[in-house]
């Protein structure tokens, strides 16, 4: 995030989360060589982007930022440099989506293999992994984020019982009840069919672990 984007350009806030992962964990990002180390510069520049973003926004200052790479967060300096760079908003709800153990696990094995870490992530020490034990402390997790605001929680299990799909939770969690209705250009997590078995094994490529109506553009 070099410039500030266009307050309604959805995009993946990876990097700004990674600003201010704490230095020496190995998120996927960092295995890739795709964001830069933390350091007071950056998130610096993270806070003035995020800031001049809250500006363009509408009347009531809503927001939307987005990342699994928000999960990383635990410590209290993490906390308190990511609050600061949020100070411009008159509050923060934190939305979590929960799994069962076991499939956000294998879901988190397939991501991490089919970005081609998984096995210089699984080689590191628990403490400079980002899928070591900590990752899946689900209280943690809730712990932290509960200092912003009260956490609200998405059931991924329980919406996809109900509705079929995480999306009508999300909007209800948002506030924004119908949001996604007649949504049709998305991209579709196909973990659990056939083809998750044998990516696995490194026998497809990632395209084929993906659906979309319009390439390049799609929900997270």
């Amino acid at each position: 995030m070099s410039r500030p984007r266009r307050a309604r350009t959805p995009v993946n806030a990876a990097r700004f989360a990674n600003a201010f992962t704490r230095p020496g964990l190995m998120t996927m990002p960092r295995l890739k060589g795709q964001v830069p180390a933390p350091d007071a510069p950056l998130r610096a520049a993270m806070r003035d982007a995020l800031a001049a973003q809250a500006a363009q926004a509408p009347a009531r200052g809503d927001m939307v930022i987005s990342s699994e790479a928000f999960s990383h967060l635990r410590g209290t300096g993490e906390a308190a440099a990511l609050r600061a760079a949020l100070a411009p908003f008159d509050s923060v709800i934190p939305i979590l989506a929960r799994r069962n153990l076991a499939d956000w696990r294998a879901a988190r094995q397939d991501q991490l293999r089919k970005t081609g870490v998984w096995e210089e992530m699984t080689a590191l020490p628990p403490g400079k992994s980002s899928d070591g034990p900590w990752y899946y402390d689900w209280q943690a997790l809730c712990d932290f984020w509960a200092g912003f605001g009260p956490v609200r929680v998405v059931d991924y299990d329980a919406a996809l019982a109900g509705d079929g799909s995480v999306l009508p939770a999300l909007a209800r969690a948002l506030d924004r009840p119908g949001l996604f209705d007649g949504l049709d250009d998305l991209w579709l997590n196909r973990r659990g069919e056939t083809w998750a078995r044998a990516d696995v094994a490194g026998q497809i490529s990632a395209q084929d672990g993906t659906q979309a109506a319009s390439p390049g553009k799609g929900t997270a």
